[in-house]
């Protein structure tokens, strides 16, 4: 064998060595789809509202959001909603038959594929005059420790009914002379 044909098969292996060492590369950067959904619901007179936050694995390379919306006797409805930095999403339909019930359900579109389907929620615009609860973003509850030792999860931080009861002693005298110090005057002289 000649120089040149020793050159081309050495160069052949090293560009097959490369391939196979990238190519397991790019199989372990590919974490799979995204995890499934879980979306709610509200709705208004004519009006529709589905939120979801992002999902808990694979949401790094996501690059939109998937709505279906069944309607009875129609054929389904599909909306694309572009990713963004949110970690929360909201989207309302408007001009809804208040005498229609709808389906939605939501996936997940990334580089890697499409999530499961999300929970299907079943909607009917509500009437005006009817209170429609208000949905909280399961990431936006707050906890309030309650005077008793126990807590409560709610929407807002709660001013406590109740003075506290709980009284510390230690420093207590300490802390009543400090509060009660006049202050004193520096004056400096030159």
């Amino acid at each position: 064998m000649n120089n040149l044909t020793i050159l081309i098969i050495l160069l052949l292996i090293i560009i097959i060595y490369e391939i196979i060492i990238n190519y397991e590369k790019f199989q372990e950067a590919s974490s799979g789809p995204p995890s499934k959904l879980k979306i709610i619901g509200n709705s208004t007179e004519t009006s529709i509202t589905l939120y979801w936050h992002k999902p808990t694995e694979n949401y790094e390379k996501i690059y939109s959001y998937l709505i279906y919306t069944y309607e009875p006797d129609k054929d389904v409805n599909l909306k694309t909603i572009p990713a963004s930095t949110s970690n929360y999403y909201e989207k309302t339909f408007y001009n809804m038959d208040p005498e229609l019930e709808y389906e939605f359900k939501v996936r997940a579109v990334s580089t890697d594929g499409l999530s499961d389907d999300s929970n299907i929620v079943i909607l009917k615009p509500a009437d005006k005059n009817k209170k429609s609860p208000s949905v909280l973003p399961p990431l936006s509850r707050k906890i309030n420790c309650l005077p008793d030792g126990t807590y409560k999860i709610g929407s807002k931080c709660e001013k406590s009914v109740y003075p506290s009861t709980y009284f510390n002693e230690v420093g207590h005298d300490n802390l009543l002379d400090k509060l009660n110090e006049k202050p004193k005057k520096n004056v400096l002289y030159f």
